[in-house]
């Protein structure tokens, strides 16, 4: 599904260059977790934003399903977000003025959904991750781990190939961080759904991973378990 080669990010600071990410390469099997960990500064975070065309590289490419995201323009890349990508981040990211069932209908609205349906699907997605008598509540209202389930049904709204989690647990409690990652691992296992799971949390990976992926200064130093190597 997913190969990236080569893969470099530099940012500039006036006269300074930060090599973000340096010469990533591997690959994604259809259907696998893999988990990609490293301490706080290590890339994982623009790693991801890379792959979910949030961002663009220096050089290298990103090749989702044999084309390259490198090579895109940005309405193209923002195609590839409504179409392929759901992602998932620590900070949940909800409009807050808006309703539960209003967050996720607005991601049918920006993928196209016609409007008659729409609202029908929002339901659906919000009863499947546990929200069926919450979906009028707004984000103030909510706990963090509802708040989170509101931001998978949104995720999964304009149903995606590829999960994306940037620490979707880290503003959570360990019971209900157990709880949102036993969601995710049943859209793994259950549906088929590939996923890509930025953490810091190690005992997490190995426990949910196919595939564990290790950044250290921008670069890959270990990948241990299956998956594709490039």
């Amino acid at each position: 599904m997913l190969r990236v080669k080569g893969l470099s990010k530099t940012y500039s600071k006036g006269d300074i260059e930060i090599s973000a990410l340096r010469d990533i390469t591997f690959g994604v099997d259809e259907g696998e977790f893999i988990s990609i960990v490293g301490r706080s500064g290590s890339g994982k975070s623009t790693l991801l934003n890379l792959i979910g065309g949030l961002d663009t590289p220096s050089c290298g490419q990103i090749l989702f399903r044999e084309t390259d995201l490198a090579a895109m323009k940005r309405a193209e890349l923002a195609g590839h977000r409504r179409r392929s990508v759901g992602m998932l981040f620590q900070s949940f990211n909800l409009i807050p003025h808006r309703t539960a069932l209003e967050n996720v209908i607005l991601a049918l609205t920006f993928g196209r959904l016609p409007r008659g349906k729409r609202k029908q699907r929002a339901a659906a997605l919000l009863e499947n991750v546990g929200l069926a008598d919450r979906m009028n509540h707004k984000p103030a209202e909510l706990s963090g781990g509802e708040a989170q389930r509101v931001a998978i049904a949104r995720a999964l709204a304009n149903e995606p190939d590829l999960l994306l989690l940037d620490e979707p647990t880290g503003n959570l409690d360990s019971g209900t961080a157990d709880e949102i990652m036993g969601i995710i691992c049943g859209l793994n296992r259950k549906r088929g759904l590939t996923v890509l799971l930025v953490t810091h949390e190690e005992d997490v990976a190995r426990t949910v991973s196919d595939s564990m992926i290790r950044l250290l200064d921008g670069r890959i130093v270990e990948r241990s378990g299956g998956g594709a190597s490039q």
